[in-house]
């Protein structure tokens, strides 16, 4: 189930191979860019899969690039132009690149980005000791909540995965509504929520593997984590404007805890 959402042409990025032979002499560009596409079929994209393979083509291709004169280069763009063009880059990369790189639909391909950009704002919220133990215990609570639900839906006679996917959007979303609540912080409840997500999709992927459930493809679980951010960070805005602690109150409720 590894390699579900793989380049049927095993063909690596055109991005990359268009930029290799912009960085290469005329004389030597066939016959390295021929090069590196043969090892590319022949012994990295059987042995470790199409996304690990086109990371692995990327990595061979910026190592041709001389960063000293693109630093000198891009130093003589006007901002908004470089700024333009990036933006550009990156909707050619989330749109078009990556969707069909490795065969995931645009919305799971935005979803896992949204979520990617949502955990890392999360996770620079938490500069205090008493703000990480007090998320960590939310998380941990939610986790278990998520746990029993799960483990009841798949011992049942009738496996219904929709519970499991209900279950999941209302418990990161509360896990996200009550860590900003108690903290006055939506990066904080963005974080426990996505530690959250994380937590139940390898929950999740365990219990596939033991039981044998029917599933959808493995590879989509990456999208479980990015989805729980961007649910705790709904709950999060409803639970910052309705909550009314501040960080003494949660310094007493810690430590009475």
């Amino acid at each position: 189930m590894r390699k579900l959402y793989q380049n049927p042409t095993g063909k690596p990025p055109v991005w990359a191979e268009a930029l290799l032979r912009a960085l290469l002499a005329r004389r030597s560009r066939d016959p390295i860019a021929g090069d590196l596409l043969e090892e590319y079929r022949e012994s990295v994209l059987p042995a470790v899969g199409t996304v690990r393979a086109q990371i692995w083509y990327v990595r061979q291709v910026l190592s041709f690039l001389d960063v000293a004169a693109l630093k000198e280069f891009v130093g003589m763009i006007p901002l908004p132009l470089l700024w333009g063009t990036a933006a550009a880059f990156l909707a050619w990369l989330l749109f078009i690149a990556v969707p069909d790189g490795i065969g995931m639909p645009v919305s799971s391909v935005l979803l896992l980005f949204t979520g990617i950009a949502l955990t890392i704002s999360g996770a620079t919220g938490i500069r205090t000791l008493v703000k990480a133990r007090f998320l960590v215990r939310t998380g941990f609570l939610a986790f278990v909540c998520f746990a029993v639900v799960t483990v009841l839906v798949s011992t049942a006679e009738v496996f219904r995965p929709a519970l499991i996917i209900g279950a999941f959007a209302v418990i990161v979303t509360a896990t996200g509504f009550q860590s900003a609540r108690r903290t006055g912080q939506i990066r904080s409840g963005i974080a426990a929520a996505a530690a959250t997500g994380v937590a139940a999709t390898a929950l999740v992927l365990a219990l596939v593997g033991v039981l044998e459930l029917r599933h959808p493809p493995l590879a989509s679980a990456v999208v479980m984590p990015a989805a729980a951010a961007t649910l705790g960070t709904i709950g999060a805005l409803f639970g910052k404007r309705f909550g009314c602690a501040d960080v003494e109150v949660l310094i007493l409720v810690t430590n009475f805890l």
